[in-house]
């Protein structure tokens, strides 16, 4: 079974390789929550808050959970999304890891208001969060009790990421991803390259991906870690 973060860890680094390449994500923001709009230095983009966490208790909150926050239409509906997801047997269906969204049944998290998290998870929620709903990015804003997780919803973003679909991209997305998430290599490279548009034909420790313009092979060990990736591009 691929998990919650195993489908969508690459693809969100994937998306905010793009956003950081369209924008300094480092510089002063501002959220306009009234009107759904992030600034970054000059830059304005379209977002939807998902929630806060708290550096005072260490936990987050959704957006949907805090009596402080006015949700906007486009808010409320991707909390419905989230609050509506059911995994198929994710109560009972669970393995060792502690790691978020690496278990199937943190699933079950998507419609509790809050829990407590640990900052390091921030981005496997993000990726999750923003993966369920549509979202073409995310942003971490501290605001110094807390962090805000604003999901860019931004014709921008989702244009240029379309127009880098590039073989090279692809590659180097995917070391990246194992590298910053602690998830199941294979499960993970699998639902990346799906995601990307390609044809899968698989063994036990091979993926041999291919579409129009490139085709893709990734190696695995015994342990279902990534041992070796080439590509080569076809012939226009």
């Amino acid at each position: 079974m691929t998990t919650l973060l195993e489908q969508y860890a690459a693809l969100a680094l994937d998306k905010q390789t793009t956003l950081e390449r369209l924008t300094d994500t480092a510089a002063a923001w501002h959220v306009d929550q009234e009107r759904g709009i992030l600034t970054l230095g000059d830059n304005p983009f379209t977002i939807r808050w998902l929630g806060t966490y708290s550096h005072h208790s260490s936990s987050w909150l959704w957006a949907w959970a805090n009596p402080h926050l006015v949700m906007t239409e486009n808010d409320a509906a991707s909390a419905d999304i989230l609050r509506a997801y059911i995994a198929p047997d994710a109560a009972t269906d669970s393995d060792d890891s502690a790691n978020l969204f690496q278990n199937p049944a943190d699933t079950a998290l998507l419609a509790q208001e809050g829990f407590g998290l640990d900052t390091a998870e921030l981005h496997n929620l993000a990726a999750v969060a923003c993966g369920l709903t549509g979202a073409d990015a995310y942003y971490l804003g501290d605001y110094g009790d807390g962090i805000a997780l604003l999901a860019i919803h931004d014709p921008r973003v989702a244009t240029a990421w379309q127009e880098d679909d590039s073989l090279a991209r692809v590659l180097s997305i995917i070391p990246q991803t194992i590298s910053h998430f602690d998830l199941n290599h294979q499960n993970a490279v699998r639902a990346y390259l799906l995601a990307k548009g390609y044809q899968l034909n698989e063994d036990v420790q091979h993926i041999r991906a291919q579409r129009a313009d490139s085709q893709i092979t990734a190696t695995f060990d015994d342990m279902r870690r990534l041992s070796n990736l080439s590509g080569n591009a076809n012939p226009a």
